[in-house]
């Protein structure tokens, strides 16, 4: 799984076979996009219904429709949880089966006080693994990149749910595999080219792809425009929390019981866990949305007591027949659907279509801010363990516990940030979208020229607001779309950021085996002047805002 988190799709076009003669209502929500100039007006009514609905439920009901982010919280504590000992494995399996050393020797792997042959040892086997890192992170993204164009509009005609239940049963299945695999390389010598396979149920269920999909598209549908910022931000910061609670256990399970095997399990236990919470206890946000716009029963008992009473048997069972076909046709569409191509062009169509005030142009910078981002997270993902441990020697704990403070300042920068900056000092959005990547710019720079173990920990205080950037940038875009429109926006956005490693990856690992014995830090270099070109970008849609002072003053504020 990626931290990709970032990962990032809003959507809340709901359109359904049934709904179409059952809930007319619905459609005034639906076809926004088709009327500029009632945008506002119908965007408000979608989401006073929405929230209509939520207010008429019970305590215990509306609890339910806030579990999807505990279920989350777990997948990222159990993909933390592995991810270190994961990669650590790799390397070990490689030192040992693919060039022969002794058991010994390939133990002493990042160790204090290593002897020169074995830091040479560890050159050699990095040169190798970073190249199998980057093979397993473009198998994991094949499926992802293909389908992750077509699974938003799909969503938003048959829920969040299902996107949600076949994420989380591809990571089960991931973790699963890797533990039989762990388990039999304590008994046999097993090649790290093995320890690829889990990722093929994990990549064809989607990845991380769909569940942030599915996730992002359920805040949108439950949530009012001034909520959403907000729950945004909760959410990154579940996110965080998950990370740092499975790094923080991470270490210290792994130094107890030495076991790579028991991590795994519990990985994949866990996420067993969360995968149950999902399919019994998580409702469907899209009924919450269709209930909430379907007419009411006494609105509608008036006009039918003062034309006809006339309501036959016959009628009724041939309604209910009828309902029954649709439904069943609407079933075998959720699997016939996934691939239209109709919905390739209605997304292309969403993104790329001419809008006033030079929207379109203002969408795609924002969309491009996110992907540099995303792109920058992906690349340092394959190399910056390596990076640590070529240059300072550091075992999995020292990892875990610099992860977990990495994770947890954050967390805290995340909280504060977004009250200090925007309730204190009333910033607009992109402003502090623009600090946020500040910190970041800095941030990098001082992991870059590191020579002591406290500078790399000088780095993440620097980068305290990083984990502002996507909730702020993201919140923008609801702002400047219909709700029907942001599932095929964030869909083409997910789809290109599935794509991302296939460029980031190969080229982070040229970059880092190309400077690995004279700058092992200069892709931390690279990752600076990518966030230098993100500013840059927001920048100009603040000159455009400019340009259009009164349109852009509520939406991007």
């Amino acid at each position: 799984m990626d931290n990709h988190s970032d990962e990032e799709v809003i959507t809340t076009d709901r359109t359904t076979l049934i709904a179409k003669e059952k809930r007319r209502s619905t459609n005034n929500c639906d076809s926004i996009g088709d009327r500029p100039s009632r945008v506002g007006q119908q965007h408000s009514t979608c989401n006073e219904s929405s929230i209509s609905f939520m207010a008429g439920l019970t305590m215990l009901q509306r609890a339910r429709y806030c579990l999807v982010e505990p279920a989350v919280l777990i997948l990222v504590f159990a993909y933390n949880l592995s991810a270190t000992v994961w990669k650590n494995q790799i390397i070990y399996q490689t030192c040992i089966t693919i060039f022969e050393h002794n058991v010994t020797d390939c133990r002493k792997l990042s160790t204090k006080n290593a002897s020169d042959h074995i830091k040479q040892i560890e050159t050699e086997v990095q040169e190798y693994t970073v190249v199998f890192f980057m093979t397993n992170s473009l198998v994991q993204s094949i499926v992802p990149a293909l389908c992750g164009t077509f699974i938003g509009a799909w969503s938003d005609r048959f829920g969040r749910k299902p996107l949600l239940i076949a994420s989380f049963t591809g990571y089960f299945l991931f973790y699963t595999f890797t533990c039989l695999i762990s388990h039999l390389s304590e008994n046999y010598d097993v090649n790290p080219w093995f320890y690829l396979l889990p990722t093929i149920p994990l990549s064809l269920l989607g990845d991380g792809v769909t569940y942030s999909v599915a996730t992002f598209c359920y805040i949108s549908d439950i949530s009012t425009p001034s909520e959403r910022p907000y729950r945004m931000t909760l959410y990154e910061a579940v996110i965080y929390t998950g990370l740092m609670v499975g790094s923080f256990s991470s270490g210290y399970i792994y130094n107890a019981y030495e076991s790579s095997t028991l991590i795994f399990f519990i990985s994949s236990i866990s996420i067993l866990w969360a995968t149950l919470i999902v399919i019994f206890l998580v409702p469907e946000s899209l009924n919450a949305r269709r209930t909430a716009n379907e007419p009411r029963e006494d609105d509608q008992g008036t006009t039918a007591n003062t034309t006809t009473a006339v309501s036959t048997e016959p009628n009724q069972n041939q309604e209910e027949a009828l309902e029954e076909t649709q439904q069943q046709q609407t079933a075998t569409n959720r699997y016939t659907s996934l691939l239209d191509i109709n919905h390739l062009k209605s997304m292309y169509e969403t993104c790329f279509r001419q809008r006033e005030y030079e929207t379109r142009s203002v969408i795609l910078l924002i969309v491009s801010c996110l992907l540099t981002c995303a792109f920058v997270v992906e690349g340092s993902m394959t190399v910056f363990y390596l990076f640590v441990r070529e240059k300072f020697q550091w075992t999995v704990k020292d990892f875990t516990t610099y992860e977990t403070v990495s994770i947890l300042v954050p967390i805290l920068g995340n909280i504060l940030g977004v009250w200090l900056l925007r309730k204190v000092f009333k910033m607009q959005l992109l402003t502090v979208a623009i600090y946020a990547l500040l910190s970041q710019t800095t941030s990098s720079l001082m992991k870059a020229f590191a020579a002591t173990n406290w500078q790399l920990y000088l780095a993440i205080g620097l980068g305290v607001f990083k984990s502002i950037v996507n909730p702020m940038l993201r919140t923008v875009l609801t702002n400047l779309l219909p709700a029907n429109e942001l599932g095929k926006l964030f869909s083409f956005t997910s789809a290109i950021q599935a794509f991302i490693p296939f460029v980031a990856s190969p080229l982070y690992t040229i970059i880092y085996r190309s400077t690995l014995t004279t700058f092992p830090g200069f892709f931390n270099v690279v990752n600076a002047n990518l966030f230098i070109l993100a500013i840059a970008l927001i920048l100009v849609i603040l000159r455009k805002k400019q340009k259009y002072s009164e349109h852009y003053k509520t939406i991007l504020n």
